[in-house]
């Protein structure tokens, strides 16, 4: 789902059975570890929360 709400808002594009950033080739191995680790802290948050209910 949440593959469908990047590609949709033209985050992502899906071909060959998987999702892809689009721009991500331009990103520096330091922009792309950054936006990695923020992508892991908010999964992180997420899961926090979903498991509280």
């Amino acid at each position: 789902m949440v593959g469908k709400v990047f590609t949709g808002n033209g985050i992502t594009a899906y071909g060959n059975g998987a999702y892809s950033l689009i721009g991500g080739d331009a990103l520096s191995g330091t922009e792309r570890e950054a936006l990695q680790q923020l992508c892991r802290q908010r999964l992180d948050a997420f899961h926090r929360r979903s498991t509280r209910r």
